[in-house]
């Protein structure tokens, strides 16, 4: 069994700002962030799941059809077109189906229900997961009412505004960070199990 360390959540996480760095839409960015990171979900590291179901690909291929994507520089995997891209395509335009654009991600289909990635998490890792994040958030120095308390105080200056919201995006990076870490709960089951 394997689960996923810093080494393969920051490879997920380069691959998921990929969809971040481009003028990418919404919908598009969120199915690409749950398709990319499903890997370190905890089911794959225990091999209940090993790969993604098929409706999970037809979404995501569905929500970037008419995004603009270009070939990676580094693997052979399609990535949304950044602003110095020199050469783009409507994804739509290249790819026909879901199943053929998972095929060009490198991304394994499923067809078992039983076995594949929906898009949700296991209900038995939700609360391992939930526990980890309400423990991460209270130990973040950026509580919720210290955020709406600073918005107050700096709502009617533009400098301290600009400074604030620079660090709710460097805040939004590092929580795509946690998302796409949600097997450190997996890591503990799987550490205690190896230490025995």
């Amino acid at each position: 069994m394997t689960c996923c360390n810093k080494t393969h959540t920051d490879r997920l996480r380069r691959r998921a700002l990929t969809y971040f760095d481009a003028d990418v839409a919404d919908e598009c960015r969120n199915v690409a962030s749950k398709a990319l990171c499903s890997e370190c979900e905890p089911g794959f590291g225990t091999g209940e799941r090993t790969g993604l179901c098929q409706s999970v690909c037809d979404k995501w291929f569905a929500a970037c059809a008419d995004t603009m994507f270009t070939t990676s520089s580094i693997s052979s995997e399609y990535i949304p077109c950044a602003f110095n891209s020199m050469l783009c395509w409507r994804l739509g335009d290249v790819v026909s189906s879901g199943k053929d654009f998972c095929d060009k991600q490198g991304v394994k289909i499923v067809d078992d229900p039983t076995r594949c990635y929906d898009g949700q998490m296991h209900e038995k890792f939700r609360n391992i997961v939930r526990q980890q994040h309400k423990e991460s958030r209270a130990r973040s120095k950026f509580s919720s009412p210290r955020w709406a308390s600073m918005i107050r105080s700096v709502s009617r200056q533009p400098r301290k505004l600009a400074i604030l919201a620079i660090s709710i995006i460097a805040s939004s990076v590092f929580l795509l960070g946690l998302t796409c870490s949600s097997s450190n709960a997996s890591e503990r089951i799987h550490g205690n199990e190896a230490e025995r």
